[in-house]
């Protein structure tokens, strides 16, 4: 009886929720799912007519400056030895690549106007690179407008370039091949030597693809967020988008205090991905670049029809310096300086090429995870039923008058009372978070007293295990809220650290590698003895050179390494991190706060599910915490779309008792308020994506009037319906703000 009044309080609670499109406790948190910009794009791409008059029949022998250099039997690789492009014949589609535009004329595509002879080298160089000169001043350079030497050495798959630019005094060489059906162009780090001026950053085929857009059905790809397009327009923009990827390096760069404290400014995506995309032509031609060796330091640049040279192209550029601040007082006052020492890193970029269907963003996402299989990940096994993500508020801590009081939120018996509840009522497929904050701002990783008895942890740990249910802790190890003689040092010598809203901890100190090894020495013994996960926040994207200790410079993907190492020894014990960067995805078990937006940016036109569809059927992926979420109906229904599964943070009392302390984002998380709607929730979620968890996602289509649809490797199909009109299917009627599921 108790059950039954249960489910149906869940079920009033869904109406409510459907009706409202709210939620009743948080309404402070909004989000942008930025769905309100229908591809029309990917519309006409599903048409059988595509008004699309660009001539894609293209004979490499209309271009006799390019010789063939070497070819397999997928592709041919081909060389113009005057301006050092290259072009690639992709042999199943008889489309050609060229890494500059071949048509160029010098005349502006949009004014008709000559070029400047410094723009026509600008848009035919095939190495762009930056230097610098007494620490201070960079200046921008294109090979054809530099005086230079180039040599060419054939190899067994290609060519190498050796690249001499006389009057900057620096030389190195382009490792261009072909390998099976990719490309792959590398630039060894041991082949750069330094003479008069000093490398900052290069770019290796700027132009690789590049196209004015137009009559040409297509779009640049960036890793933005859940994924982006710049659909291309006969418009010039002049923008361009221009991320680090892997997000800035805080051992150079310095953050903005202004920047955190104003809540006006909302913070762009962190790049997670070093991948990028051009499509030419929607289900004709399109490539997906992949960086092998130098993700670490490079960027992503892609220019939305510059106002320059009136082109769309997309490319890597990889730094070998990076400016820094050298602060010359106390006070804070100083300057920006170019750092001294080289930074050691190979560059390796692979090109893979896609042809008719695959040949759009859906395309690239699965070639995208055929690398991550590559690289180490693997496909999970189909199951049943979705999992859901509870994450527990353990203990926090809040400012006391003379010291900081510890409030505990969620005991160890509370929390296990709460599991079974939810096992009984919800679903039995949990994965569990705990997090608990002693007052010296650091996290408890295993038992503490104040949050009960030891019986009552070790209970916990034994019916979780019993259950099969993992359970992590959560556990920073590369921040600390004071000082001590571990904190990490930038490259200027200034101690390194975070800043946050929180009025208890207002600043967070980065460690150094030395700190951060024995903090994971501590947590493995823990895993071992007590069989806990390890659940992250900020390790997974906070990853930065340094200063350690012993003055020794730790650059970025030695961290990135060391922190590798670690999640490589904890993997067996599950691990859940927060939106981590791509070189970590092998090692987790789940992956929280997994992104449905993009940054919103003016030049994107359209936000793609692309990072959900290449990481389907890899690892789990949840939402951000459902009870933060304002326009809950519309996220759900996103989440359906995208395929992630729910996530919620819960505590056993009341929310209220977290005022004033170091959580500033859990206005509402007491289990017992809560409990009704995780049910509808869950059922909701459930009977749309039970039949394809574990499944990968093999298509995403736009079909109009709002409405979309996500395919899946087992024929199942779902249609998610944004609109407030029934939008009628030959599977079916999809409901207003709702979704149908079939199977072909």
């Amino acid at each position: 009886m108790q059950k039954a009044f249960k489910h149906m309080m869940a079920l009033a609670m869904m109406v409510i929720l459907m009706i409202f499109g709210l939620s009743l406790f948080a309404e402070e948190a909004v989000f942008d799912i930025g769905f309100d910009r229908p591809s029309t794009i990917l519309l006409e791409a599903m048409e059988e007519e595509v008004d699309d008059p660009y001539d894609y029949d293209i004979d490499i022998d209309d271009y006799p400056q390019y010789q063939l250099m070497k070819e397999n039997n997928h592709l041919a690789l081909y060389l113009d030895d005057l301006s050092h492009n290259i072009a690639v014949l992709v042999k199943d589609s008889g489309y050609v690549w060229f890494s500059t535009d071949p048509d160029y004329n010098g005349i502006d595509a949009v004014t008709g106007r000559e070029h400047n002879e410094q723009t026509q080298n600008r848009i035919r160089s095939s190495i762009s690179f930056r230097t610098t000169q007494f620490e201070t001043i960079s200046s921008d350079f294109h090979l054809l407008n530099e005086a230079h030497e180039v040599t060419y050495e054939m190899t067994d798959q290609g060519f190498v370039m050796q690249i001499e630019l006389i009057s900057s005094g620096i030389s190195f060489d382009v490792d261009v091949k072909i390998d099976e059906d990719d490309l792959i162009v590398n630039v060894p780090f041991s082949s750069i030597e330094e003479h008069d001026l000093r490398l900052q950053s290069i770019r290796v085929f700027p132009g690789f693809g590049m196209t004015t857009g137009d009559d040409m059905t297509g779009y640049l790809f960036i890793p933005d967020g859940s994924g982006a397009l710049i659909r291309y327009t006969t418009q010039t923009t002049g923008l361009a988008y221009n991320e680090t990827i892997y997000g800035g390096d805080q051992g150079y760069e310095t953050l903005s205090q202004e920047r955190v404290q104003n809540q006006g400014v909302v913070p762009a995506h962190q790049n997670k991905a070093a991948v990028l995309g051009i499509v030419h032509g929607v289900g004709k031609h399109a490539f997906i670049a992949t960086i092998e060796e130098g993700g670490y330091y490079a960027q992503i640049r892609a220019e939305a029809k510059s106002n320059v040279t009136k082109y769309f192209t997309n490319t890597f550029a990889f730094n070998y310096r990076l400016l820094y601040f050298r602060p010359t007082n106390n006070q804070g006052d100083g300057f920006r300086i170019t750092s001294e020492t080289m930074i050691e890193n190979d560059v390796s970029i692979r090109y893979t090429f896609l042809s008719d269907q695959a040949a759009d963003y859906v395309g690239m996402a699965q070639a995208y995870r055929n690398h991550m299989i590559d690289h180490g990940m693997t496909m999970k096994t189909a199951q049943s039923e979705i999992p859901v993500h509870i994450d527990f508020v353990g203990m926090d801590v809040t400012k006391g008058l003379f010291r900081n009081k510890a409030v505990v939120m969620t005991s160890y018996e509370e929390a296990l009372a709460i599991i079974k509840d939810i096992e009984t009522n919800v679903t039995p497929r949990l994965q569990v978070s705990y997090r608990a904050k002693q007052t010296d701002g650091s996290y408890i990783f295993g038992y503490h007293r104040s949050i009960g008895s030891k019986r009552d942890y070790q209970a916990l740990l034994t019916y979780l295990s019993d259950q099969g249910i993992p359970l992590s802790f959560l556990n920073e190890y590369n921040f600390i809220p004071e000082t001590n003689r571990n904190i990490a040092k930038q490259v200027g010598g200034s101690l390194m650290s975070l800043l946050s809203t929180s009025t208890v901890f207002p600043t967070n100190y980065l460690l150094d590698i030395i700190a951060i090894n024995d903090n994971h020495q501590d947590a493995l013994e823990v895993m071992r003895t007590d069989g806990l996960g390890l659940y992250a926040d900020k390790t997974g994207t906070l990853i930065y050179s340094h200063l350690d200790a012993k003055r020794e410079l730790i650059q970025r993907d030695m961290m990135a390494e060391t922190i590798i190492g670690h999640l490589e020894e904890a993997k067996a014990y599950h691990t859940i991190l927060r939106n981590p960067i791509e070189t970590m995805f092998p090692f987790v078990g789940a992956i929280t706060e997994f992104p449905l937006s993009s940054s919103g940016y003016a030049y994107i036109t359209d936000t793609v599910p692309f990072m959900a569809i290449a990481m389907s059927g890899l690892t789990d992926l949840f939402s951000e915490p459902l009870n933060f979420i304002a326009n809950r109906d519309v996220y759900i229904l996103k989440m359906i779309e995208y395929g992630l599964y729910p996530s919620y943070v819960l505590t056993s009392k009341d929310a209220f008792m977290l005022r004033g302390s170091d959580d500033t984002e859990t206005f509402s998380s007491e289990y017992r308020l809560w409990e009704p709607v995780i049910m509808a929730d869950v059922a909701m979620i459930n009977d749309a994506l039970g039949r394809v968890v574990g499944q990968p996602i093999t298509d995403h289509e736009y079909l109009g009037q709002s409405v979309y649809v996500t395919s899946y490797a087992n024929g199942i199909r779902i249609a998610v319906n944004y609109s407030d009109q029934v939008t009628a299917l030959a599977q079916g009627d999809v409901p207003a703000l709702g979704y149908l599921v079939w199977e072909v």
